[in-house]
C-alpha cells in the first residue's frame, strides 16, 4: 500500500526491455534533481549558495533469473531504463544508462546500480 504524500514508488524495474525481478521496496533512485546545493557562508553580509553537480543513480536488490549471469549486466551500456508505479500507474523513464557496480552474490537477491546519463523524465 504506498502513501498519499509519496512522490515514486518503484513497484516494476525494465531495463532494455527486460522486466527485472526486484525484491518488493528495494528499488530507489538517488539523485533526481541532478545537484544540491550547500550553505556558502560569508564573513560579512548576507550568506550565499553553491550548486554541486551529484550522479543520478538507480539502486535495486535483484534476483538472477535461469540463464542471467553477472557478464551481462555489466555489458550494459546506454541501455533505457523504465520504472513504474504501479498503484497509480506513473512511470519514469531513464534514457541512458549504464551499469555502475553490484553487491556481494551468494544470500538472496543481489544490490546493483545503475548510472543515469541523463535527466529522469517523468510520464
Amino acid at each position: 500500500m504506498t502513501c498519499d504524500s509519496e512522490l515514486f514508488r518503484v513497484d516494476s524495474l525494465t531495463v532494455d526491455g527486460e522486466v527485472l525481478g526486484i525484491e518488493d521496496g528495494s528499488a530507489t533512485i538517488e539523485g533526481a534533481a541532478g545537484f544540491e546545493t550547500e550553505a556558502a557562508l560569508a564573513s560579512v553580509g548576507d550568506d550565499a549558495t553553491t550548486r554541486k553537480r551529484v550522479p543520478r543513480i538507480v539502486k535495486a536488490k535483484i534476483f538472477f533469473k535461469l540463464g542471467s549471469s553477472v557478464e551481462k549486466f555489466t555489458k550494459m551500456c546506454n541501455v533505457q531504463i523504465v520504472m513504474s508505479n504501479l498503484h497509480t500507474g506513473q512511470r519514469i523513464r531513464a534514457g541512458k544508462c549504464r551499469f555502475g557496480k553490484m553487491g556481494p552474490i551468494g544470500a538472496g537477491p543481489v544490490d546493483i546500480e545503475f548510472n543515469v546519463l541523463q535527466p529522469f523524465q517523468f510520464l
